[in-house]
This record gives structure tokens, C-alpha cells and sequence, in this order.
């Protein structure tokens, strides 16, 4: 046998899919991953809260940075989690929803803008802090002096302004 009459009979046609079963976990694998999330929503929730009720008592603009990384956090925990745990809990629902064509789920565009918002804002901040703790170890005297002249407002809505316009884009 040829390597061409390999190829061409483990390849499936164009016309039609492979014949791949449907995966559908079992009931008690379907509860443990309800569980687990809600264990990490809770968990997320309670612990982004209690962070930014201790920042907003601080007056360091150091703590902008954090600011902006709790705030992503919580706004991803109030409204990506709760669509995550729904479709957990409705999976079969969500089979059905998700298998017309085309698949799209209500709400999955705009959770991905959400999510990706979050993300690229946590991903900011978090840049933004190792980078803002290396001038203030390399080059403390030009720290303080810039300390002064960068207002913790533009800092953050040059963040979350930027996460936004590129979150935005793939859902167009």
C-alpha cells in the first residue's frame, strides 16, 4: 500500500465530518464543575471586595495599579462568572442553544468583550507595577519627581480606555 492511498483513506471527505461522538460528561463530573466554580466565584467576590475596600482608604497613587487590577477582577467575577456557573448548571440547555447554526450562545460576544477587557486591564496593571517598582528601585529621584507630575485618573482611564478599544475589536 502507498503512502498516497494511506492519506486518502484516513482522510475524511470535505463533504462530510468525521463521525466524532458527542462528549457529554457525567452527571456527577457535570455537579463537581458547578461546584468548583462556584467555590471560585465566591471565593473571588468576597476576597476582589475586601481588596478594594482596602484601597479605597489608602491615598498612595502607587495603589492606582491595584485599583485598576481589583476593579478588572470584580467586574469579571460579577459578570462572567454568573454566565459560566448558568451554563454549568444548563448544560443540556446550552447543547441545544449552541448546536443552531451558527453556534452562538445569547450573551457570547459580549461576555468575550468583558473577559477581554479584564484581561488586557489586569494585564496592564500588572505590567504597570513591576514597571512602576523598577524606576522606583533604579532611579528613586527621578520616582518622586514623576510621582508628582502622572494624576492616578489618567492612569486609569488611559488603562481602561486602551483595554476596551482593543477588546473591542474581534467583536465586530
Amino acid at each position: 500500500m502507498s503512502l498516497s492511498q494511506i492519506l486518502t483513506i484516513q482522510t475524511p471527505s470535505p463533504t462530510q465530518p468525521p463521525n466524532v461522538p458527542d462528549y457529554i460528561p457525567s452527571e456527577g463530573l457535570e455537579r463537581m464543575y458547578f461546584s468548583i466554580h462556584l467555590v471560585i466565584f465566591v471565593t473571588s467576590l468576597v476576597g476582589n471586595s475586601l481588596a478594594l475596600l482596602s484601597l479605597i482608604s489608602s491615598s498612595s497613587q502607587f495603589y492606582v495599579w491595584f485599583f485598576n487590577l481589583v476593579s478588572a477582577d470584580l467586574l469579571k467575577t460579577c459578570f462572567c462568572m454568573p454566565y459560566s456557573l448558568f451554563l454549568l448548571w444548563n448544560y443540556e440547555d446550552f447543547r441545544r442553544i449552541s448546536s443552531t447554526d451558527p453556534p452562538n450562545p445569547p450573551l457570547c460576544k459580549e461576555q468575550g468583550v468583558i473577559f477581554m477587557v479584564c484581561m488586557l486591564v489586569s494585564l496592564i496593571s500588572n505590567m504597570a507595577i513591576a514597571l512602576d517598582r523598577v524606576i522606583a528601585i533604579s532611579a528613586p529621584i527621578f520616582y518622586a519627581g514623576l510621582q508628582k507630575r502622572v494624576r492616578p485618573p489618567i492612569m486609569f482611564g488611559i488603562t481602561w480606555l486602551f483595554g476596551v478599544s482593543v477588546a473591542i475589536i474581534p467583536a465586530f
